[in-house]
């Protein structure tokens, strides 16, 4: 039987927590990113904290340490903007977000949604689909969650009636592009950081962006690769993880509940718990261990 005063009595306690924490660690996040983070994992580590703050171990708790002001990052896949806006906080008034989004009813938006932040300074939204070539291409759109869009149909999770109700679909034609083509012609500099949910389509992106990876000082990466997507693009998330470590000598670490879980393309499996627990971080040790350091987060 549950005990109704005891879950108030909770909730109540949760409430107060939220609001006594927050502004502190809103503050705190704006000086020091890194000791925002080190105490938000520390804090998470205790099971009171835990339960009234949240898993700590998730995207956008480790986005404060690989994007600094002034930066330029790359939001593609950016949906309605859940990662644009926090991204544009973050790089302020003289950094840059690029955020990429084809499917017209959600990059309007996106749109909008940048518009009512008042950050459109500092946002270049773009309606575009990033690939491995230059192309159209026809995107499949589920007409009850239209930002679920994808250049190749899915047969499972959500979409499972893809084959026997097709008419809950509709067709949108999309230009792609290959973000090294569009990094050479908007003459982008330096990336810090790129953040990538694309449905499954994540291999094909990074291909159209080996010149960007291949760089002095390539970006971070945060990328969803979940098998279940990817097999629809004829990939295991594994290839993905090969061509970063071989290509552009990339770590790759699991985002998972408890932490940073190293990952190589040889392990015998791949992790990932869907829906949430589908996201790697891609770093170069050389190059992000200043901003990102890795050891601390790793998984217990």
């Amino acid at each position: 039987m549950v005990d109704e005063k005891a879950v108030h009595y909770d909730s109540v306690l949760e409430g107060m927590a939220h609001r006594v924490i927050r502004p502190f660690g809103g503050l705190l996040r704006c000086i020091s990113p890194n000791a925002y983070a080190l105490i938000r994992w520390k804090l998470g580590q205790w099971w009171p904290t835990n339960r009234w703050l949240g898993n700590p171990m998730s995207q956008h708790f480790l986005v404060p340490l690989a994007v600094r002001s002034q930066d330029t990052v790359l939001d593609i896949g950016a949906n309605t903007g859940q990662f644009t806006i926090p991204l544009a906080k973050l790089v302020g008034p003289k950094g840059a977000v690029h955020s990429f989004e084809p499917i017209s009813t959600t990059f309007n938006e996106l749109k909008a949604t940048i518009d009512l932040a008042g950050i459109s300074g500092r946002v270049k939204s773009r309606q575009l689909a990033l690939g491995d070539s230059a192309q159209t291409v026809n995107f499949t759109i589920p007409k009850e969650r239209p930002t679920e869009a994808t250049a190749v149909p899915h047969d499972k999770e959500a979409w499972a009636d893809f084959r026997t109700r097709s008419d809950n679909y509709f067709l949108e034609t999309c230009k792609v592009v290959k973000l090294d083509d569009y990094i050479r012609d908007e003459a982008i500099g330096n990336v810090a950081f790129l953040k990538c949910d694309v449905e499954g389509g994540e291999f094909q992106v990074l291909k159209g962006a080996l010149s960007l990876l291949t760089r002095p000082s390539p970006p971070a990466l945060m990328v969803e690769i979940f098998e279940g997507w990817t097999k629809s693009f004829g990939y295991e998330p594994r290839d993905l993880i090969e061509f970063l470590e071989k290509s552009a000598g990339y770590e790759c670490y699991w985002i998972s509940p408890t932490g940073l879980t190293r990952v190589r393309c040889t392990d015998p499996t791949i992790p990932g718990i869907f829906y949430q627990w589908v996201d790697f971080l891609f770093v170069r040790p050389a190059t992000h261990q200043k901003r990102i350091n890795i050891n601390r987060y790793l998984s217990r």
